[in-house]
């Protein structure tokens, strides 16, 4: 009896009603296999701090498969070509864009909220930057160069 219980309860723990958690059941569509607490985290910093969450999933999709990992390579830092972080977390926050957001590196490094909330103000700003562009506006997240903006626009689809 035990053991039927413990069992229906794990199971039923991230099992939600996909006409209310819509955020969280796109999270797990575009990647089966991601860790459901995760997943469920995420969705709800989404939900708090996106105005576009969908279109966030499917940047965090194209940029990091959603993983809160960092990108490495090289950089100019100060006019001299330097190695380390490139890019941060599950939406890939290039370093130079967030030195022009004043960003703590740090934080953005390790915290998933501070990464969500910097990921939705960045993603709001190159949609208003680009509004001409109507639903492809998005696009601006990765460039301001046409042929990149439409190669990125198709890959990003792929998530919606």
């Amino acid at each position: 009896m035990k053991l039927t219980l413990a069992l229906l309860f794990t199971l039923n723990v991230y099992t939600y009603d996909c006409s209310i958690h819509k955020i969280y059941c796109k999270i797990i569509k575009v990647k089966p296999n991601i860790d459901r607490r995760y997943a469920k985290r995420l969705s709800d910093l989404l939900y708090n701090h996106s105005k576009t969450p969908m279109i966030s999933v499917a940047i965090g999709m194209q940029e990091n498969l959603l993983r809160f990992t960092d990108r490495y390579g090289s950089f100019y830092y100060n006019g001299k070509l330097t190695r380390g972080i490139t890019d941060f977390g599950p939406f890939q926050i290039h370093v130079d864009t967030a030195k022009n957001y004043n960003l703590n590196l740090e934080k953005l490094n390790i915290d998933l909220e501070y990464n969500v909330i910097w990921h939705s103000k960045i993603l709001e700003d190159k949609i208003k930057k680009c509004k001409r562009l109507g639903p492809k506006a998005f696009s601006c997240y990765h460039s301001f160069t046409e042929e990149l903006r439409e190669n990125y626009y198709k890959k990003v689809m792929r998530f919606m």
